[in-house]
């Protein structure tokens, strides 16, 4: 049976002394600088994080729960419980606004979770170097699609196979000065039939002499985006989280598949042949422009997707906070197994020698 080394553990955390219970949502800033600190440092013996496997343990043993699973052949009782919860998307750990955002962001952020993933959240780190790899691959690839059609709307090329491609006078980012080789005509043709090319044409700024496409960075967010919400939930496999280890087991094997055939028709084909065909038209000045496009759109998808995420916490947040008389029902009843008010309740009658 798999053990949990809690050694690893690095979420933000709390003194046994009663004084969890007295901290004060209104101290925001301050409160998300601290767990920020406890994060980036080890475990201290004196310490418990409702996060951890060991919290678990101790909460459900302390309620007289602990035992009433069927054993699992990968995980502890406690290990899995921690991953279900995470799995039920339960946000409220410690109750307090902010520490509780630094637990979702950790493990749902992609310029976080790379670094900070709890080890026991249903995707792996290393799953997560490899989305995110993956993602940087696939922002360049449509950075190149629309960096291509602008090309094709420089050379005023789409579904007819004639094009001219002669210097124009107009210094403008994406003007015919950077293309030097007509594109190929298809591919102008099949943005075109995507509505690509009207896009990226028509959603413009243009700021003196200099032109802003927003057609292409609207482009690049939306769809980097919506990888990133497609390849997470391949990862996730959430209602896979409460069944044996077999089903969790062929869940993630049926995500392997699909990431590994998407990414080696991703890595292989798509990428390399666009790079190249941008490479042929315009030389280094269009491959310029394509690393540009990528940079900020992914700078630009990471800002949207925060926001989205943070929509999503403090709606979560605020659902899973407990009425004033709420009781949180029979196991089969419960949302999660253990809640933030259940943590404060040990944490305040904790005795070491009677937990242990």
């Amino acid at each position: 049976m798999a053990q949990y080394d809690e050694s690893v553990e690095d979420d933000a955390l709390l003194d046994l002394d009663g004084s969890a219970g007295e901290e004060e949502d209104v101290k925001c800033c301050g409160g998300c600088f601290q767990d920020f600190y406890y994060a980036m440092k080890p475990e201290a013996e004196d310490r418990l994080n409702p996060v951890s496997a060991e919290a678990y343990r101790l909460i459900l043993n302390y309620q007289g729960r602990y035992g009433d699973e069927q054993e699992d052949d990968e995980f502890l009782e406690e290990e899995l419980k921690v991953r279900q919860d995470f799995a039920k998307n339960k946000v409220r750990w410690f109750g307090t606004f902010c520490r509780d955002f630094w637990i979702f962001m950790r493990n749902h952020y992609p310029p976080t979770e790379i670094i900070f993933s709890h080890p026991l959240f249903p995707v792996a780190r290393w799953e997560f170097h490899v989305i995110f790899l993956l993602d940087i691959c696939f922002s360049l690839w449509i950075a190149g699609i629309v960096t291509d059609t602008t090309a094709c709307i420089a050379c005023d090329q789409g579904c007819q196979d004639e094009a001219s491609c002669e210097e124009s006078e107009e210094d403008s980012l994406f003007g015919t000065s950077q293309v030097t080789k007509v594109p190929v005509w298809q591919f102008c043709c099949l943005w075109q039939c995507l509505g690509i090319t009207w896009i990226v044409d028509n959603l413009t700024i243009q700021i003196g002499s200099v032109k802003f496409s927003l057609g292409e960075l609207l482009i690049c967010i939306v769809l980097g985006y919506l990888y990133m919400v497609l390849f997470f939930h391949l990862m996730h496999c959430n209602r896979y989280q409460h069944g044996s280890s077999e089903d969790r087991h062929r869940a993630k094997r049926i995500g392997y598949s699909t990431i590994i055939m998407l990414g080696i028709v991703l890595v292989v084909w798509c990428l390399p042949v666009t790079i190249v065909k941008i490479v042929y038209q315009g030389g280094l000045h269009l491959l310029g422009a394509l690393l540009v496009t990528a940079g900020v759109s992914k700078l630009g998808t990471w800002f949207f997707e925060f926001f989205i995420k943070y929509s999503i916490f403090v709606c979560a947040f605020y659902r899973q906070s407990p009425g004033d008389d709420e009781d949180p029902g029979t196991p089969q009843e419960r949302a999660f197994h253990t809640t933030a008010e259940e943590y404060h309740e040990f944490v305040d009658n904790w005795k070491p020698n009677a937990a242990e």
